[in-house]
This record gives C-alpha cells, sequence and structure tokens, in this order.
C-alpha cells in the first residue's frame, strides 16, 4: 500500500468529551507526515456522526468539527487530535481505524476500473456523509448500500475510468444523466441511455447542491462549520484542489473531501481563525504496487472482478490527513488556501479551489425540490438550461468562441447608439436531441428584461427561435436587444441588470422544468461621448451549479517515479495529484461543474452558484472538465471566467508533465 499525503447523516450529535479515560492511540513520526493507528475498537456502521468540541492545542483553545465518525471512536478520535496535532509544523496527521468513512479506489495509477475516478469517490463520500446514500438500495446488490465502499462500487460499474465532476455525480446518482459543457475527454456513464439510472428522478438534486469558490474568497471555508451535524445549515462538503503556486482554476485538480476543520473561534479574519483541515482522500490508501502486466484481470465475469475488487478495497486501512492551512498569494495574484504538506514540493503547493455541499438527508427537502411538470424522462425529453451569456455590440454570432474571440467582441460598457446584442449559450442536459423532429416541435422562446438601477427604465422583448440542440451539448443564440429592423432604440444611460428566460411558456416539453432558472447580466449605458473602448470586458455565467470543476491532470503530492501519458488536458476532479499527465485532446473546464452566476449566500460564504456540474478530478490521471466543484470566477491573465473556458474548450496542444510518486 502507498500513503500519498491526502487532502477529505441522519444523526446530529455533538460531542462532550467523556469522562471514561480513552487510552491515547500510538503515533509513528515519516518523512513527511505522522502516522496515528487509531485503534478505537469500533466496528464499521451505516450511521454517521460528527463533533464539535473545543480542544487545547499548545496551552490555547481550539475548536475541532469532524464528521465521517460513529459513537464509538470518536472520542477516541479527539484524543488523538489534541495529543498530536501542532498548529504551523507543516507535518501532516495521518489517523487510521477501520471504522472511519473512507472510500479507496482499488488502485490509483491502472487506467481501467477507478484510478481516475477521485469525483465519484467523492461523490460517494459526500452522498454517505449527508445520509443521503443510506436511503437507497444499491442496483448492485438490491440491497440498501452498507458503505460508501459500496456507493462507489455503484459507480465504478457505471462510469468509463476519466476525470469527472464531483457534483454532476451528485446529480446522477439521483437523476441518472450526467452532464459536463464543453467538449474534452472526460468520462461517461457506460450505460447512459439505461432509463433505469436514477435513485430519484423526481428530485431536483441540482437545486440542493451548491458549489462555492474558494480562490479569491477565503470565507468560503466557513461552510466547513457546517459539516457539524447540529448546524442549521447541516451539509457534506467535497473539495476540489489543484497545484496553485503559479494560478488556480475553479474546480480543477483532484476531488477530494472534507472530514472536519480545526479552528479560533476567537479570531475574526480568515487568515487567522482557520488554523488545519481534516482530508478524506480516495487515493490515500489505494494500492499503488499492482503490476497491470502480471493481473488476471477476468473480463469474461466482469461483475466477479468488481465484487473482488470492492473486497479489496474494503479491506484497505481507512483514514482521513490533518494539514494545516495557510492563506497564501500566488503568482498570479490570487488569495488561496494552501494545504499545506500535501505536495512535497514547496513551490508548487496545492490549494483549494471549490467546495461543493450538499445539505443532509430531509424528507422536506425532497418534497420542495420536486418536478411536478416535467416527464423525468431524460433519455426521450430535453433539459434545457442557459449555461452562459455576454452582451456584444458585433453583430458576428459566436458560435465556438476562443478566449481571444471573447475578449475581442464582449462589451459591458455601450454607448447609446451602439447596438446591445445577447450572445446566449443554452445546454441541454439531456440524452434527447432537440431538432425539428423533436416531439411538439422546438420552437425556442427567450424572455428578457432590462431594467436600470433606479427603476426608471425598463426595456423588454420576447424573440422565439428554432433550437437545434444536441444531447449534452451547448448551442449559441444570438438576440438583438435595441436593434429591430435595422432601427436602433437608443437606450437611456445607466447601469442596467439584463434579466433571461428560456422557455418560459413550457412550449418545448423538457424532463425537467424546476431546474430552469433565470441568467442576470450587467452591463452599462453611457452617453455618446462618453463612450470608452473596453477591451476585456468579461462574459457572465449564468447560476448554473458547479459546473464543477474538471481540471488537467495534475501532480501527484506523493510519490517518486516518473511517468507519462498521452491524455486529455480536461478540467475534471479525477486527474490525479499523483501524476499529471501528457494530454492531446481538447481542454475542457466546466460548470464544475457543473459552475454560472454566483450568488451569495445569507451567510456571505462565498460566491455560490448552483452546480451544472462539478466535480474534483481523481486522482491518478484524471481529466474531467469542471472539477469539484466550485463557482465562476475569472482568471486573472486572462480575464476569462472559468465557466467560459470550459465551454471554449480549446484545442490543447499536449501537456508533459512529471509524476513523483513516493512508496
Amino acid at each position: 500500500m502507498r500513503y500519498k499525503k491526502l487532502l477529505a447523516s441522519a444523526a446530529a450529535i455533538t460531542l462532550a468529551l467523556s469522562a471514561v479515560q480513552i487510552p491515547s492511540a500510538s503515533a509513528n513520526t515519516h518523512g513527511g507526515y505522522t502516522e496515528i493507528e487509531l485503534d478505537s475498537g469500533a466496528e464499521k456502521t451505516t450511521e454517521t456522526v460528527s463533533v464539535n468540541v473545543p480542544i487545547t492545542v499548545d496551552g490555547k483553545e481550539l475548536r475541532l468539527i469532524a464528521t465521517g465518525l460513529n459513537n464509538d471512536n470518536k472520542d477516541a478520535f479527539v484524543k488523538a487530535i489534541e495529543e498530536n496535532y501542532k498548529p504551523d509544523n507543516k507535518t501532516p496527521l495521518y489517523i487510521t481505524d477501520k471504522s472511519l468513512v473512507d472510500a479507496e479506489k482499488w488502485d490509483a495509477e491502472i487506467p481501467l476500473f477507478d484510478s481516475r475516478l477521485c469525483w465519484a469517490a467523492a461523490a460517494s463520500q459526500v452522498l454517505w456523509l449527508s445520509g443521503w446514500a443510506q436511503e437507497y438500495g444499491s442496483p448492485v446488490t438490491g440491497k440498501p448500500f452498507a458503505s460508501e465502499d459500496e456507493v462507489f462500487d455503484y459507480y465504478i460499474r457505471s462510469f468509463s475510468d476519466r476525470g469527472g465532476e464531483t457534483s454532476e455525480g451528485i446529480k446522477w446518482f439521483f437523476n441518472g444523466t450526467y452532464f459536463i459543457s464543453g467538449s474534452g475527454t472526460h468520462t461517461s456513464p457506460m450505460n447512459g441511455t439505461d432509463p433505469t439510472n436514477g435513485l430519484q428522478k423526481d428530485f431536483v438534486a441540482s437545486k440542493v447542491t451548491e458549489s462555492y469558490d474558494a480562490v479569491d474568497s477565503p470565507e468560503a471555508l466557513s461552510h466547513l462549520l457546517d459539516i457539524d451535524h447540529s448546524s442549521e445549515n447541516a451539509c457534506a462538503v467535497g473539495l476540489s484542489i489543484d497545484t496553485a503556486a503559479y494560478t488556480l482554476e475553479k474546480g480543477s485538480g483532484h476531488a477530494v473531501t472534507a472530514g472536519g476543520i480545526i479552528y479560533d473561534p476567537n479570531e475574526q479574519q480568515e487568515a487567522q481563525k482557520y488554523k488545519a483541515i481534516i482530508i478524506i482522500d480516495s487515493d490515500n490508501d489505494a494500492d499503488s504496487d499492482t503490476d497491470v502486466e502480471n493481473t488476471d484481470f477476468d473480463f469474461a465475469d466482469i461483475s466477479a472482478e468488481y465484487k473482488k475488487q470492492l473486497e479489496q478495497r474494503s479491506a484497505y486501512p481507512n483514514s482521513m490527513s490533518v494539514y494545516d492551512l495557510d492563506l497564501r498569494t500566488n503568482e498570479a495574484g490570487q488569495k488561496v488556501w494552501e494545504i499545506v504538506g500535501y505536495s512535497p514540493d514547496d513551490s508548487n503547493y496545492y490549494g483549494i479551489s471549490s467546495l461543493q455541499v450538499l445539505p443532509l438527508y430531509s424528507k422536506q427537502l425532497i418534497e420542495e425540490n420536486q418536478e411536478t411538470d416535467g416527464t423525468k424522462d431524460q433519455h426521450e425529453n430535453a433539459d434545457l438550461f442557459i449555461d452562459y451569456m455576454y452582451t456584444t455590440n458585433s453583430d458576428t454570432q459566436m458560435d465556438t468562441p476562443t478566449i481571444d474571440d471573447i475578449n475581442e467582441y464582449s462589451v459591458k460598457t455601450f454607448s447609446q447608439s451602439d447596438n446591445i446584442n445577447l450572445n446566449v449559450f443554452v445546454a441541454n442536459q439531456a440524452g434527447a436531441l432537440l431538432d425539428k423532429d423533436y416531439p411538439g416541435g422546438n420552437m425556442l422562446t427567450f424572455d428578457w428584461k432590462a431594467v436600470s438601477s433606479d427603476g426608471e427604465n425598463v426595456y423588454t422583448g420576447t424573440e422565439k427561435l428554432n433550437a437545434d440542440i444536441y444531447s449534452y451539448t451547448e448551442t449559441s443564440f444570438f438576440l438583438h436587444l435595441n436593434n429591430k429592423d435595422g432601427v436602433t432604440e437608443k437606450w437611456e444611460p445607466g447601469d442596467y441588470t439584463l434579466t433571461l428566460s428560456v422557455n418560459a411558456d413550457k412550449a418545448v416539453t423538457e424532463s425537467y422544468y424546476y431546474n430552469n432558472e433565470d441568467a442576470q447580466f450587467s452591463f452599462t449605458v453611457v452617453k455618446d461621448e462618453q463612450a470608452q473602448p473596453t477591451d476585456t470586458d468579461e462574459p457572465e455565467e449564468t447560476p448554473k451549479e458547479d459546473t464543477d470543476n474538471t481540471g488537467e491532470d495534475s501532480q501527484d503530492p506523493g510519490t517518486d517515479e516518473d511517468d507519462e501519458e498521452q491524455d486529455t488536458p480536461d478540467d475534471s476532479e479525477d486527474e490525479d495529484p499523483d501524476e499529471e499527465n501528457e494530454d492531446e485532446d481538447t481542454e475542457d473546464e466546466d460548470t464544475d461543474e457543473d459552475e454560472d452566476t454566483a450568488g451569495d449566500t445569507d451567510k456571505d460564504k462565498g460566491s455560490s452558484e448552483k452546480t451544472g456540474s462539478s466535480d474534483t478530478q481523481g486522482s491518478s490521471q484524471d481529466n474531467t472538465p469542471g472539477s469539484a466543484g466550485g463557482t465562476n470566477t475569472a482568471n486573472p491573465k486572462t480575464g476569462i471566467t472559468t465557466d467560459a473556458l470550459a465551454f471554449i474548450a480549446l484545442s490543447g496542444a499536449a501537456m508533459a508533465a512529471s509524476k513523483k510518486r513516493r512508496k
């Protein structure tokens, strides 16, 4: 087994330290980490609990919040943290116990089964920690899911071994379809047209799954305080991480799960408040010693092979790791949370790019987010949403724009005599093709309203356009807001907010209407003599869900061999931090996925977007577009939003990367 430096419900439990004497766990410090065998004596259970307790470290009172525990191991876990955690010593703690929640890959290197499915492992753990998975029966066994390993096994049997997005994986669990905007090499369901996919099709999971960008939003880490099951906003959290010293893209790199946070409740500034993060990593104890050439895979009976691997994975050590946090500014000027010690190379440290948040299981959530009018059949009917849009004074419609195209044509400041046009991209995240032969027709209605900031000026319009949108793709539409029949209407000067609705009249039959959300975009109109040319106005994205977060293959923080592989620089999570691959496919960024007009939550926890897809890449060589779930942010070097980049999916040059592995 190898140790790769790792990143990380029904009941709500707050730990009160027991008066019973708890034996100390054995701790051994190795080269780059301290290994702690908890030896709690606890057995694995289907119930997960959290703790929220004070701990004293070096004479200072801090607070520990952790999840993925049970009633028999929580006291030992807290004691191990209190006795062994030392702030700012840059030595991670590696805590093992068979009763901890931890879905492991079978092998993080062999690209056959689960080597790039870190996003699926993270989705499995988020579903388990939040208590959702325990409420459903496994299509594999016909019985209720018995562990996070069984949930992960369901994903492994269902998806190709490629990078993907955590938030999209969560949606697939419920609705049975998997969508990532843009092109590129990324995962897809191997039985994608199977109508039995989706364990609760009437539940619109995208309405409750949120993604938050952590880049330049250090306050986003406050969501980790809600993994306490007694919190008003109790949840489970997935994380997208990647190398961050130079620049950090949302949802790229690798997908892991949050197991906890250590913080100072008396500090108000984020940089001093959050001390350490506890991470659950699917790569952490995956077997890296398998010789694929000498392994007898029984492909004639693949079900038996999956069963054998599940038994082996379930026997791997279950672990959580504790890493110091350090809020740093990288070379691109971004504020990023460094996961101290995750990468042995401090010159290109790992940082948190985004968070994917799923509330704890609740029947009320299901009742409040049910589809009533749609067919709920994404294999027969389209499922539309606005992916992103930008305004321009050019009459050139962009169908597959490059970064330079968007920089050249997007405009957010107009003179009164300019044409104000809207280039909008509508995605179909279902398996059904929307075209002229679509039952009921393909005439799509676009309703828009532009309102000045003072409310004095209101402009509205409706356009009906024939839509040809293939399954799992996006199509460009071009709306002339102030020009009709060649005549330009001069709008009054002011700051405007544009709201766009698509198919609000439900003229096009969809599998899901409930997830159709209005998109908003802001721009300014000035008097002709005040207009200034704008070179780098940025496109805005709509409130998608984490068009999550896919990233390119990234360097694995943990080992010593060099490997090269040809693959696609997708932005999916499941590209392993263990390696960076040489990719020659299209570069793809998602959403996140899902990821999207960002919004602020009532707690100001960083910008939120509904995850359309999201996830981080898995470990070893994952290449999925739009990873680990996050929000739509602009690249400080290009000025282009991550979702726009995801859609653009430029054909990338081959990327060579080295992979270091430590046994």
